[in-house]
Order: structure tokens, then sequence, then C-alpha cells
């Protein structure tokens, strides 16, 4: 059977009308991973194609558990550095990946059905086998909430993080304006910790397309007004104070869970105060779940953003240094990731976004938390309700957070019509 090239396959993947560009992303990235562990299984000079590898489930999971890839030494770098090879170790696929993988697979039966018939009889169901036997597998470990000896090193606790965020605030108020010619990782350090300590924490892309629109200027006060503004701008801060009118118009939420409903009686009344600034995220993963969101964003990172932007004027929150685009979602990950190193050297792990998250909801203690407050935190932070549970790692004692818990969910409300 003559299979479709990856080159023609990945254009039918980025011309399907029902999901977003980053999720497409995601699954060419995933389905080559298949074909490269096929090669990398098979010693083939040749790759086979995507459709290829799919068509045969069995020798291409086989291929996935086997499938080694380069990831950092455990251990610290000494100085100097030795050679590559001693810094970086051979490791397999955690089984989360696998999963998220032949997720991507099953994804494509969805969402291509001219594939799906192409395909071997009984191909979508040993598929949907594979991924049972795998979920379970991802599941279990998180299930079990016990971090592996990665994460346990990566780890910071809450209290450092707000306490580092704190005096770097200090710094702020003694210094002049951030010199935009400054290493990234030192520029965007205090602006990092308080996204992610002052306001629950999102996923990277939430935040590495985040663009900024100041209403007190004419021309982002009318871009804020357009109706394709979820297009040019899908994720975006509104900084400054909307008329009531504005904002029962660009303040909507898809969202018809209980939390929302909660919100919006809660911000019917027309004398209630409105936010000085909003942030609303329209592309990012569970988007199909919760929808539209914006939320009041917190007076003290307001500042702290209105701060940023005016000593380094730019459109996005996280914009490349040689362009005048937003950030990679690659891109802002690996901002965070030396921010954390260069504020904490005594981290022998990777911290990152992904620690962070984990961070903020074991000092959330959502185990005590009434499931209402629980979902509404859960929906802030872009993910479900059992999701969160994962994140609870059982942390030892002395490394919980004692004296500095995160904002209450209702600190950042959800704003509804």
């Amino acid at each position: 059977m003559k299979w479709r090239s990856d080159a023609q396959f990945e254009s039918d993947i980025r011309n399907l009308p029902a999901i977003s560009d980053n999720t497409k992303t995601l699954y060419i990235t995933k389905l080559r991973s298949v074909t490269a562990a096929v090669q990398y299984a098979t010693g083939s000079k040749v790759r086979p194609t995507i459709e290829e590898s799919i068509a045969r489930p069995v020798q291409s999971y086989a291929a996935l558990t086997s499938y080694r890839i380069r990831r950092p030494a455990k251990t610290k770098t000494p100085h100097p550095p030795p050679p590559r090879s001693r810094t970086h170790r051979m490791a397999p696929l955690k089984p989360h990946t696998i999963h998220v993988t032949i997720s991507a697979v099953l994804a494509m039966f969805k969402h291509m059905p001219r594939m799906e018939r192409a395909m071997p009889p009984d191909t979508k169901a040993v598929w949907q086998n594979i991924a049972d036997r795998t979920r379970d597998e991802a599941v279990g470990k998180y299930e079990d909430l016990e971090p592996t000896v990665e994460q346990r090193e990566a780890y910071i606790p809450f209290e450092r993080i707000t306490k580092m965020r704190e005096t770097l605030l200090k710094k702020q108020k003694l210094q002049k304006p951030t010199d935009k010619k400054g290493p990234q990782h030192t520029r965007y350090a205090l602006l990092v910790l308080s996204l992610f300590s002052l306001f629950p924490p999102r996923r990277s892309y939430d935040w590495a397309i985040a663009a900024v629109l100041d209403r007190s200027k004419r021309a982002d006060a009318q871009a804020l007004k357009r109706d394709d503004i979820d297009r040019v701008y899908p994720n975006r801060i509104a900084l400054g104070s909307a008329s009531s009118s504005s904002a029962s118009s660009s303040s909507t939420n898809t969202n018809t869970s209980s939390s929302a409903n909660t919100s919006a009686s809660t911000n019917s009344s027309a004398s209630q105060k409105l936010p000085a600034a909003e942030v609303t995220f329209t592309l990012y993963k569970t988007a199909s779940t919760y929808g539209k969101q914006t939320f009041a964003l917190p007076p003290d990172l307001v500042a702290i953003i209105a701060h940023d932007i005016k000593a380094v004027p730019r459109r996005y929150l996280f914009q490349q240094t040689t362009t005048d685009r937003a950030m990679t979602n690659k891109e802002f990950s690996t901002l965070v990731g030396k921010v954390l190193r260069h504020l904490f050297p005594d981290i022998k792990g990777s911290p990152g976004i992904s620690m962070l998250r984990h961070s903020y909801i074991v000092a959330a203690d959502v185990g005590h938390l009434t499931p209402r407050v629980a979902k509404e935190l859960a929906s802030q932070m872009g993910h479900s309700r059992m999701q969160q549970l994962t994140y609870s790692y059982l942390i030892d004692d002395d490394e919980k957070v004692t004296t500095t818990t995160p904002p209450k969910p209702g600190t950042c409300r959800l704003i509804c019509s």
C-alpha cells in the first residue's frame, strides 16, 4: 500500500478546522517521535512514514517503549564542563509521554476518517487497547502522589518563591528601569515569579503568547473593541479600567460551570468596582472545556506588569529579542527554567513551569479547600479537578509551606457578563 508522505500528512493535519494550531503542532511533534522510535528500534537508515508507523501499532508501541532520548545528567555540571557525552544520559520515555504520544495517534483516527478506512482491519482497536494500558500506567504513578527523584530534586517550596519575589521587588524599587539589553533570565526574573505566585500558575503557552494592551492608549482601546480581537490577540492583558458597557461586552465567558455562574452573580452589580486590569485566555490546552476565560488580575501583579512594560515598551509580555513577535512555547519554558536556576542555584534538579504549578497546589493544600473553591482554582489554572489532585505531591512536613499560602481563588475572580 502506498502511504502519504509525511509532508502531505502534516499538511492535512494543519488544514484540520476543528483543532487549534497549538494542538496541531503537538500532534505533529508526537507523530514524528513515533517514526523516530521505529527507526531507532529497527536500526534502519530510512525513517518510515507516519501512516506506515500507525498501520503497525504493535511494532510502533514496542519501539516507543525501547526508545531512548538524550536527557541532562542528574548531577550538576562541573567546571570546566566535561564532554557532552558525560553531561547527558540516554533515558527511556516516561509513561505519561508514551500515553500522550499514543493519544495523538488516536486523534488522527478521529479527525481523519479517510485514514482509518485505509488502515488494516482493527488497527484503531489495537491502538485503543494500547492507550488504555498506557493510561493506567501513567495515571497510577500520579495517583500515588509520590514525586520522582527528579521532581523532588527540582522542587522549590512556595514560601521560598514568594520570599525571592519580595526580595526582587525591593531591589526593583531601588534601581532604575531595567535595561532592555540585559540578560533575559535576569530582566524577566521578577515578572516570571510574580505571574506564577500572585496568580494561579497557568501552562507555559498561556503566557508565552500573551499580548499587553493599554486602555489609556486610543489605538489599544479601539483594538480591544474589535470583533476579531480573539483572533488577533487570543491571549491578552488589558491594562486600565474599562467602562461598564465595554466590560460587559468584552468580559464574556462560555464556561457554564457553577463557579462561573457564581462569579456572574457576584459581578452583576453595576456599582461594583471594575478591575484595574484583566487577562483573557482563549487559546490554551483545555479551552474546549472551559471556553473563553477572563480574570481580574490582583493589584500587586498589575503594578509589576505595568512597571515592566513601561521600562521596556513592547506588545507582548514575553517578546523575542530579535523580533517583535511573542516567544514560542519552547522559548518561554526555557526562559522560566533559566530564571529559576539563576535565582535558586542550590536546587539540584531542573525546575520549570510544572514544578511551579506543583508548588502552588501543594501550598494551597487543595485537600482542605471546599469543593467550590477547589473547582474555581482548577478553572483558573486551566486543568481538571482530577489533574489538580495529581499535582498534590506528598511532600515531607518540613518541606511544606506553613507561613505563606497562595492568594485565594476569589482574588482572581472570573469576570462574566
